[in-house]
């Protein structure tokens, strides 16, 4: 016979065995909140080392303005977390023909010793070149209000920029061309004195006699500019300089007949 205290006992034993699951789920979500996280890499400061590399640089070679790169694969390494303190450059290396260096960087954290870590990267000499203010569009003339100046990397300032004023100013520009950027010389014309297909004096001169006789443009063109001009006389061409509006001479090589 079972009495009440027997059944009692069996419902207290039933209840522990079903709470004991959820005690046990508890203890371990408390376990993992407690865990440690994991810790944090050090940061460098690129502008630091760009400065003491800049430093080294002026040091060694007379660049002026420099633009400097840091291979940041160089710096992905593991270092305690806390405050890093950059000590200085040793071993540092220039290579001024492609413009690359290398060097080690000895730093520091309140929670380590110094380290020595080789890093890489690159440094241009910077200079300015004339550019445009404003935009310009196809056929304007360039005046000196025009003109801005610009830094440049100076591996960029090849043959064909424009280095100084007087390669812009009086010279019109073949297609748009946009603000604060480069000009490329090919961009940029003089203004056009005769127009293709114009009517032109064609003009032969010697120490001793002028002739002239009348001619159509087969190229347009600026002062000073060689173009091809048909004498319509003998309905040849002949090569000739432009030296006024829609004049134009040749050569005492050449002949008005030829």
């Amino acid at each position: 016979m079972i009495t009440t205290k027997t059944l009692f006992a069996l419902g207290t034993l039933l209840l522990l065995t079903a709470t004991a699951p959820l005690a046990a789920s508890a203890a371990a979500q408390t376990a993992i909140v407690q865990t440690p996280a994991a810790q944090t890499a050090a940061a460098i400061d690129t502008g630091e080392i760009r400065d003491l590399v800049s430093e080294r640089l002026t040091r060694q070679l007379p660049m002026g303005r420099m633009q400097i790169e840091i291979d940041l694969r160089t710096l992905d390494v593991a270092l305690p977390a806390g405050r890093i303190t950059v000590l200085g450059l040793e071993n540092f290396v220039f290579h001024s023909v492609y413009g690359r260096f290398t060097t080690d960087l000895i730093v520091a954290t309140v929670t380590d010793a110094s380290r020595r870590l080789t890093i890489a990267g690159r440094a241009w000499s910077m200079i300015e070149v004339p550019t445009l203010a404003r935009r310009l569009n196809p056929g304007e003339v360039i005046s000196g209000g025009d003109l801005a100046w610009v830094e440049v990397r100076a591996d960029y300032a090849e043959a064909e920029i424009a280095m100084a004023p007087s390669d812009l100013v009086g010279r019109t520009t073949r297609r748009l061309l946009p603000a604060n950027t480069p000009v490329r010389l090919h961009d940029l014309q003089l203004p056009r004195m005769i127009a293709k297909n114009a009517v032109v004096t064609l003009m032969l001169q010697t120490r001793t006699m002028t002739l002239t006789t009348q001619g159509r443009a087969l190229q347009d063109g600026g002062k000073g500019e060689v173009i091809r001009v048909l004498n319509t006389q003998s309905n040849r061409t002949v090569d000739a300089v432009i030296s006024g509006p829609n004049l134009v001479l040749i050569n005492t090589s050449s002949s008005l007949s030829n």
